[in-house]
């Protein structure tokens, strides 16, 4: 058996950006289930979700699937929380299957697959 002579400490970094990498990993991962699941009609509603870290962003401003990637990879800090949301009006209509496009909504199903994808 090999003996350790490190401090847990020394490793902490380490562990903290591993930590921030899958985070990374699984925001993304949500964020192109929930464009890529988006009904379209006009493409407002695809437009529509925002990313945001450590605060809600309540603004209705379109978006694009690459400024939420930008606002992903900008995450340097662990455990901080990411926020993927629609303030579309007509979004929590969506999400209970008012769409031929998502019978089964958007989020739900985008969050059931990252844990599906992420939990081993």
């Amino acid at each position: 058996m090999s003996k350790w002579n490190g401090r847990p400490t020394d490793f902490l970094d380490e562990i903290e950006q591993d930590l921030t990498e899958r985070q990374k990993d699984m925001a993304s991962f949500a964020l192109g289930r929930i464009i890529s699941a988006s009904p379209v009609d006009t493409g407002a509603y695809r437009q529509s979700h925002t990313v945001s870290i450590d605060s809600e962003d309540h603004s209705t401003t379109a978006s694009t699937e690459a400024e939420g990637k930008a606002t992903i990879a900008s995450l340097n800090v662990p455990y901080s929380t990411v926020y993927i949301q629609s303030n579309s009006p007509y979004g929590e209509r969506l999400e209970h299957g008012h769409s031929q496009q998502a019978p089964a909504g958007v989020y739900g199903n985008a969050a059931l697959a990252t844990k599906e994808r992420f939990t081993r």
